[in-house]
């Protein structure tokens, strides 16, 4: 039995919605990304400056949330977070993500990435964005897009549920 096509052409405007799409479907997609350099300090999380927004098209759907973090450290290193609206939803279980020996003096440069699967459980826009911090003060430093050189991204997906 030959399968149907079916045509774009022959669909209304708006046809395929994430309710007739499976579980489990990439329903929209989302990019970000900054190069703008952002100096962080041990006091506390602050703002990266990559970020994106997404409106969900039903509240049962998850969102991935794809983080490439690039990081700048001179001694020992620093802590990225993953903040939805104004709630925290990953945060390192330390005050650090990455480490480094403060023995070595290193400086070093990384792309850190996160990823994290939220249930925002809104059809209303939600903004995801990372924070920093540097693990600790006086000799060491933290940046996130050193210099303006260096691209951080951040990609949202919805998935349907």
């Amino acid at each position: 039995m030959p399968l149907s096509k079916i045509k774009t052409n022959s669909l209304a405007t708006g046809a395929i919605t994430s309710a007739v799409m499976p579980t489990g479907s990439v329903v929209q997609v989302i990019h970000g990304s900054t190069q703008t350099e952002v100096i962080h300090s041990n006091s506390g999380y602050t703002d990266t400056g990559l970020t994106a927004t997404i409106t969900p098209s039903s509240t049962s759907s998850k969102i991935l949330v794809i983080v490439v973090q690039a990081c700048y450290s001179v001694r020992y290193g620093g802590g990225i977070a993953i903040v939805r609206n104004s709630s925290t939803i990953y945060n390192p279980s330390s005050t650090y993500s990455f480490y480094a020996d403060p023995n070595t003096n290193a400086n070093w440069r990384q792309n850190h990435s996160l990823s994290i699967l939220d249930s925002p459980a809104s059809t209303s826009a939600v903004q995801y964005k990372t924070q920093g911090r540097a693990y600790s003060s006086g000799t060491s430093t933290f940046q996130t897009q050193q210099d303006d050189l260096f691209k951080s991204f951040i990609t949202l997906m919805e998935i349907a549920g």
